[in-house]
């Protein structure tokens, strides 16, 4: 039995350990409860031994629910879609109560709200208007709010059709970091749109009623979705046609449409699995150990509905994944961005695949029946009686990896996010150092305190550390040190040999360009990946690992000048202090550059606004991720604000979240320079005489604050407090 680290055992305590009960006696009740379904003491005992040997050995880890609910409550699935979600109340609230009910027994959850009718759409039984999609997003987001109060975990994935009307909407829903924190978002795409990407073709949206709302060019909605992958990292994007390129049961049950909650298990309606991992650290030189834990657990399995339990035997989908994949790679001298070690790992995952089959097809030998949806499929074609129709996918592996002590900060099939790193765990922090890199260092010596505090303060990377032997930093890059491109080139080659699909995030540094995000994605598409997910650092708040950024005393960041000549948005927007006119500047790569404001006669924090753009213009022109700036500014809140949004909500908690707002809309394509021609314009009245502003100290009246503060220049009179401008 290995010895757990405090991490591990902090999990343990808080999450998995009954009351008076220990990790061995928590393998044993696990093990107990998956072989109960043998049908002899004898099968019954042997298997309960095999389970747990394999388990305190390492070699292999069953996923949370089993840890906390076997012997318990005998919930056992990880992933589950959601299905009955149709458009209509009685539909949406039931969907949100089962949702509610899945997650309270330790579920993550999909839905795909694409049945929904659009924003605005007729509802004939009341002659009313729908609220649309993204008002019921927001319906189950809260819901899981209250659930999750009880410490429970929850996640969720909630997927549109990229043909939906609300398509648009639904891309930009999150790019307020505050909306729809308990899921993430996807976009349903398939191969005719991304060709018609390809080709500069236009697209229908369709209403969920069956009519064409608006015909958009395809590569302007795929750019919004690269935008706002590129600055929020969502949306992701599911390919469907990959999705169904080899599901066995398309003839049987059509199309899927939706996934689990991280994205690794293509589900149709209301099907479940469930998950384990298999550490591929200990199979160094080892033959690997199958068996029927996950089959087995199926059939004891207390779902939350009849209508899951239907639609699990159907399939009887198992989710075999691996943890330690990197780690694996280093220890053979292989790494992670190399075409050896793409090709090292795609070998690895296909004998799990076959084995996990074959072993599979060897339990309808034993007696055990086909599941229903065999007949019919792919399987039946080719004379392939198998018992299991998917066994393996890509899942992330945390919490389960953290007990079995390796420590690689490389869930999964990933790569090491960083060497040396900090743990954010239920609000407390922890440095941790990567468990093989520790190991390594101290048998050869060279690792030390500071070698560790240097890597800490290199963002977590041993690249370019002194004392670390080259041979090691070459193999021990960390998420950002590979490139985009390696990255999808790993997954599609592990995803080739799966038969469900992978959870990998493409990592890229906030340096990043939105083409960069083109590129990525359409490059997994082109190479047969299922679904893709981009995450830009830094890009969101409240990172779980994180590593120190370097850092150097008495260093500034770089300042650029301000534009001579620079194109505008300016727009008129509504404040608790009154009117306030704002300007946006931007560079030729349309990236925000500066900002000013100016409140109207009626405002009440006009120095306050001022000093406030000249700051944030600093920030931008020093290269200040935008998205930083416009966290800090949604953050601040006002009594005369919050007195005026009782009137009318579209005002801000207060001028700074005013700004934030439209800073964002710029960001997300939403904000356009105006450049229609204007006719019949109205023409500039000359100041006569007896219209000369009054002085006061030597300084101009203005004539509509009241305020000394008229400045004269190249003819024209402009007051510095308000919008009054007159010109001879």
């Amino acid at each position: 039995m290995y010895k757990f680290n405090e991490v591990a055992q902090y999990i343990l305590e808080s999450d998995y350990l009954l009351e008076n009960e220990n990790p061995e006696q928590m393998f044993m009740r696990v093990s107990k409860k998956i072989a109960s379904v043998e049908k002899t003491e004898e099968l019954i005992q042997y298997w309960t031994n095999r389970f747990y040997d394999t388990i305190v050995e390492g070699y292999w880890m069953p996923a949370t629910p089993f840890l906390m609910n076997a012997g318990v409550n005998n919930m056992l699935s990880s992933c589950f879609v959601v299905g009955g979600l149709n458009d209509d109340l009685h539909s949406i609230f039931y969907t949100n109560e089962r949702s509610a009910i899945i997650t309270k027994m330790g579920g993550g959850i999909g839905l795909n709200i694409s049945k929904l009718r659009e924003k605005d759409a007729k509802i004939v039984s009341t002659k009313g208007k729908s609220t649309g999609p993204i008002s019921f997003m927001k319906v189950f987001n809260t819901t899981l709010d209250v659930v999750m109060q009880a410490r429970r975990r929850g996640a969720g994935i909630i997927v549109m059709d990229i043909y939906h009307s609300d398509i648009e909407s639904f891309i930009t829903v999150k790019s307020d970091h505050n909306e729809i924190k308990n899921f993430n978002i996807s976009v349903l795409v398939d191969d005719n749109f991304m060709q018609a990407v390809k080709d500069n073709k236009n697209v229908e949206l369709k209403s969920p009623l069956g009519y064409v709302t608006k015909v958009i060019n395809a590569k302007d909605l795929f750019d919004k979705i690269v935008t706002n992958a590129r600055y929020h990292s969502e949306p992701g994007i599911i390919f469907r046609s990959a999705v169904n390129k080899d599901n066995p049961c398309l003839k049987v049950l059509g199309e899927i449409d939706s996934v689990n909650a991280c994205g690794e298990i293509p589900l149709y309606e209301n099907e479940a699995c469930n998950l384990s991992a298999h550490n591929l650290q200990r199979y160094i030189d080892k033959k690997g150990k199958f068996d029927r834990f996950l089959d087995n657990s199926i059939d004891i399995n207390n779902l939350p509905d009849d209508t899951i339990k239907k639609a699990v035997l159907l399939t009887r989908k198992l989710g075999i994944g691996v943890m330690g994949l990197n780690p694996m790679l280093t220890k053979k001298g292989l790494s992670y961005d190399s075409k050896e070690g793409r090709i090292f790992a795609k070998s690895v995952m296909k004998r799990i695949t076959d084995t996990a089959q074959k072993y599979s097809c060897q339990l309808i030998e034993e007696g055990r029946e086909l599941p229903e949806a065999w007949y019919g499929s792919t399987f039946e074609e080719q004379g392939i009686r198998i018992r299991n129709l998917s066994v393996t996918s890509g899942q992330p592996t945390g919490a389960t990896q953290l007990l079995l002590d390796e420590e690689c900060a490389s869930s999964g099939v990933e790569t090491y996010f960083a060497i040396v790193f900090r743990r954010l765990m239920r609000e407390k922090e922890y440095i941790m150092v990567n468990s093989l890199f520790r190991d390594i260092g101290n048998s050869e010596g060279w690792l030390n305190d500071n070698i560790i505090k240097e890597i800490l303060n290199n963002s977590g990377s041993c690249q370019g550390i002194k004392g670390v032997p080259e041979k090691w930093q070459k193999l021990f890059k960390t998420s950002l040190e590979v490139s985009w491109e390696d990255h999808i080139k790993m997954q599609a080659e592990l995803q080739s040999v799966t038969t469900n699909a992978l959870s990998k995030t493409i990592n890229m540094s906030q340096n990043s360009t939105v083409e960069d995000v083109y590129n990525a994605f359409m490059m997994a598409w082109e190479l047969g990946c299922k679904g893709t997910t981009v995450y830009v650092q830094n890009s969101r708040e409240n990172q779980v690992l994180s590593a120190e950024l370097p850092t150097e005393e008495n260093t500034y960041a770089l300042v650029k000048s301000a534009l001579d000549v620079a194109p505008a948005v300016r727009l008129k927007i509504k404040t608790g202090c009154g009117s306030m006119w704002l300007t946006l500047v931007y560079d030729d790569d349309n990236n925000l550059c500066e900002i000013f404001s100016q409140s109207g006669s009626t405002g009440g924090c006009r120095g306050m606004t001022e000093g406030l753009s000249r700051s944030v213009s600093l920030l931008l022109r020093a290269n200040v991720n935008p998205l930083e700036i416009i966290e800090q500014l949604q953050s601040v809140s006002c009594d005369v604000s919050k007195e005026a949004r009782k009137k009318d909500k579209t005002i801000g908690k207060s001028c700074a979240d005013s700004i934030a707002t439209q800073m964002i809309k710029f960001i997300n394509g939403e904000l356009k320079p105006n450049t229609r021609s204007f006719i019949n314009l109205t023409p500039i009245t000359k100041i006569s005489e007896s219209q000369e502003p009054q002085k006061r100290d030597g300084k101009l009246q203005c004539p509509d604050c009241g305020e000394y503060t008229l400045t004269k220049y190249d003819g024209c009179v402009q007051c510095t407090k308000c919008t009054y401008q007159r010109c001879n």
